[in-house]
């Protein structure tokens, strides 16, 4: 029988308090960087009005994405340790609206940019020193101005990366904490349950009768969940659809999909 993650010697697991010592200290930072990412909506309108303008914003921007990460990050492994403990789930979930509402605060960001001139950049550049440690990720931002849309519509895809990365949530739940896999044998012919863990080395087994009795419980375990995972596909297929038929088509799909964990669930699945 797999141990359980509380049965596991501390010495094998990963040491979360190297990115926030205490849970404390994670929530602590989520409301404060929850409240600076509202706040900074206040920064529409006003990204070209001069060099420290695009200086103050850039920075500010960047500052709360590296922050968000790094919730993002402790909140994800967390629930990963064990995805049935409903604090975690819950951590998680926030991360992922941190992330929707950041990119609904900074949707101006990248249409506003896209309206500077050659000139003004150059000047901008020559007036504040500063700007020049991202003058890289400037170009990089100009390279995909035809694939900018509107505030409007950067918003309304921000908004809907929540929405559609639920299908995904929802399959990690179900995969990594419901369902549960049927016993199997080793290759010295002991009886074991086939986990996520286990599986690759099963399959790799030089024994064609233990890579085989691997591979067919797997599949037939997920075989019984065949219409709920299309069932979850099928959100984000329409999604792609509706959004290439409308007056946003010339979005590449590739954008799409990183509005969204589904996409991953979908491979694994």
């Amino acid at each position: 029988m797999a141990k359980q993650r509380n049965e596991i010697e501390e010495k094998y697991t990963w040491d979360l308090s190297t990115i926030f010592p205490t849970d404390e200290a994670f929530e602590e930072e989520l409301a404060q960087v929850s409240e600076e990412v509202k706040k900074a909506a206040s920064l529409a309108g006003h990204l070209l009005d001069s060099a420290d303008s695009l200086l103050t914003t850039t920075e500010v921007q960047l500052d709360l994405m590296r922050r968000i990460e790094k919730l993002y990050s402790y909140a994800h492994m967390k629930n990963d340790q064990d995805t049935r403990v409903a604090k975690y789930q819950e951590y998680q979930a926030k991360g992922m609206t941190l992330y929707s509402d950041f990119g609904q605060s900074f949707a101006f960001y990248e249409p506003e940019f896209m309206a500077i001139t050659e000139e003004q950049y150059q000047a901008f550049l020559a007036e504040q020193p500063a700007l020049q440690q991202y003058q890289h990720y400037f170009d990089k931002l100009l390279k995909k101005k035809a694939h900018i849309l509107t505030q409007r519509e950067e918003e309304l895809l921000a908004g809907a990366g929540e929405i559609f990365g639920a299908a995904g949530e929802t399959f990690a739940i179900l995969d990594n904490a419901d369902i549960v896999f049927p016993m199997v044998h080793d290759e010295d012919g002991n009886e074991v349950q086939l986990s996520h863990g286990n599986y690759i080395t099963l399959v790799e087994s030089k024994n064609r009768e233990v890579r085989k009795e691997a591979y067919e419980a797997l599949y037939s375990v997920y075989e019984q969940y065949q219409h709920t995972m299309l069932r979850l596909c099928r959100p984000m297929s329409r999604f792609t659809i509706t959004m290439r038929k409308s007056a946003s088509s010339h979005l590449p799909v590739k954008r799409l999909c990183q509005l969204t964990l589904f996409q991953k669930a979908s491979m694994t699945a």
